[in-house]
């Protein structure tokens, strides 16, 4: 364009930086940044936030602090996207504690706190293998007004699973009937797989046998995660 003699905007600056951070290109995305900048406009929270998820995908969490850190002191409020961007990004590369605050800062701001945000840390903790952690903060979002999602059983339960507390994780798939939820094909491949992990591969089967009641289709992945759970037991 300004070959040709014709000037970019501020638009046409941020249209470049989305594009860029698109192709996961973030370094060119600061680039035009620094051209904004240099231009004296002043980028707006959603073009802020598009280079704040592209470092967090990178999990360049340093860099994508500081950035919202940046935008606070220009006088920009980052709003709940922003932040939740910020808190997905801590939780995967192991820093569910660092993200508890941002949902605390979240909350003094203001933000409503959506159950995407709090389920990022009850993945996040569950990747740590700090299912006690995850089922705090669980517990937690009712209290704070939220309500519990499939999406958030289905994460605390593959959490409980992988750390072999299945007991556990069937008490919490317990209270998730009891909230009224349905359970997904995710759920009972969870449950399945957890029951196998401890060598009870007639238990899973049994709760195999729900799945049609509720109307839902086995999939692959069920049918090779009991298979696989009585050959390990030596049942063929």
């Amino acid at each position: 364009m300004e070959l040709r003699g014709v000037k970019h905007n501020v638009f046409t600056l941020i249209i470049l930086i989305n594009c860029f951070c698109h192709l996961n290109r973030v370094d060119f995305g600061f680039s035009v940044w620094g051209k904004i900048l240099k231009r004296g406009f002043e980028p707006d929270v959603v073009t802020s936030t598009t280079l704040v998820n592209g470092l967090c995908i990178q999990g360049k969490m340093g860099e994508a602090v500081k950035l919202v850190d940046d935008m606070v002191a220009r006088g920009h409020r980052p709003g709940a996207y922003t932040y939740s961007v910020v808190i997905n990004g801590l939780c995967k590369v192991g820093k569910a504690d660092v993200a508890v605050g941002y949902l605390e800062e979240m909350e003094k701001l203001g933000c409503v706190l959506d159950t995407v945000a709090y389920n990022s840390v009850i993945e996040g903790y569950c990747l740590q293998g700090k299912v006690d952690g995850a089922r705090e903060i669980f517990d937690v979002m009712v209290s704070k007004g939220s309500t519990h999602d499939v999406c958030n059983y289905n994460t605390l339960l593959n959490g409980y699973c992988k750390m072999e507390r299945i007991d556990e994780a069937m008490q919490v798939f317990d209270e998730m009937l009891r909230e009224g939820l349905v359970p997904t094909v995710v759920t009972y491949n969870t449950l399945i797989k957890g029951l196998c992990l401890v060598g009870r591969p007639w238990a899973a089967h049994q709760l195999f046998g729900n799945i049609s009641t509720c109307g839902l289709t086995p999939t692959i992945i069920t049918y090779s995660t009991l298979i696989d759970g009585f050959c390990e037991q030596g049942n063929l």
